[in-house]
């Protein structure tokens, strides 16, 4: 077995027996409190041995294998900082929570550069750890239009363990959603969601599309608009979007799975509630944020 280099500083896990024949980037996460995404950049940059030998990702452990790392510091942020003013929910050493508002473009993307919440949440945390030089810290995203809770890490440790909750299933997700049709009783939709084979930009009921289950509770209605409490046990792109509208409920506003409304200038989906584990505490954090003015405003006309 090859040494390691002596001049840097390694992290080293033998692999136990739950962890042989995974591949090398799925045992090290599960090993090493590293984002998946640091860890697979070190394995590029040769700074991850499996018994004193740099391996490739795809390689598969075996029982009583070392795994040694060799943490590199982050890339730094390729996200120009933008100092901007947020709604904070929550903030302490190791998460930074916000009540998004509508409109706001979550991360850098061609043809939105500038003005998204990483441009300001690099500029407000000047010591954020940038685990991805375009998304550092995102745990989770919502779409442009959507508003609610967003939450971002702080440090590479919260990411791992907060990325891991979202990807177990974990974290309780409940929306707000303004509905066009009046509906009294609760459903529940576990169509498949994929990309739409007629329209790559938009996402469609599949057959060979990805699980998705939503539940749907109605509030309140009026008229011909419902408000609704929605629940996602998956976290496909645009799921909720889609499934009220396969069950005939398209959301208020949203030009691409319902119909444009000129009353309205955006789909009214607010994240309503979400509950996560502290990453450091492993506490329930229940976090909540308030419905904006223009779904206030929507619902003040109301009538029971």
């Amino acid at each position: 077995m090859t040494d390691l280099p002596q001049n840097l500083q390694w992290q080293q896990e033998a692999v136990p027996a739950e962890c042989a024949g995974m591949r090398l980037d799925v045992a090290l996460t599960k090993l090493f409190s590293h984002s998946r995404a640091s860890l697979q950049r070190w394995i590029e940059e040769g700074l991850v041995h499996v018994n004193g030998q740099a391996q490739k990702k795809r390689y598969v452990v075996s029982e009583g294998d070392l795994l040694a790392v060799c943490p590199a510091p982050p890339p730094p942020s390729a996200v120009a900082p933008e100092p901007m003013t947020f709604d904070i929910l929550y903030e302490d050493s190791s998460l930074f929570i916000i009540n998004k508002p509508p409109g706001l473009v979550v991360h850098p993307a061609p043809g939105n550069r500038s003005g998204t919440f990483v441009n300001g949440l690099v500029a407000c945390l000047k010591d954020l750890e940038c685990q991805d030089p375009i998304r550092p810290g995102l745990v989770h995203r919502l779409d442009k239009d959507t508003s609610g809770v967003l939450i971002a890490a702080k440090t590479p440790s919260a990411l791992q363990a907060l990325s891991q909750q979202f990807h177990d299933r974990t974290v309780y997700k409940e929306y707000r959603a303004i509905v066009v049709g009046r509906c009294t009783e609760a459903m529940r939709c576990a169509e498949p969601i994929g990309r739409d084979p007629k329209n790559r930009k938009r996402m469609a009921i599949v057959h060979n599309g990805k699980e998705a289950q939503t539940e749907f509770f109605p509030l309140q209605s009026s008229g011909a608009l419902t408000l609704m409490r929605a629940v996602p046990h998956t976290g496909r792109t645009h799921q909720i979007r889609v499934h009220l509208s396969s069950l005939g409920y398209p959301i208020l506003g949203d030009a691409v799975y319902g119909k444009k409304d000129v009353s309205v200038k955006r789909q009214m989906l607010h994240c309503w509630s979400l509950t996560v584990l502290h990453p450091v505490t492993k506490t329930p954090l229940v976090l909540q944020a308030p419905l904006p003015q223009d779904f206030q405003e929507i619902l003040s006309g109301f009538v029971s």
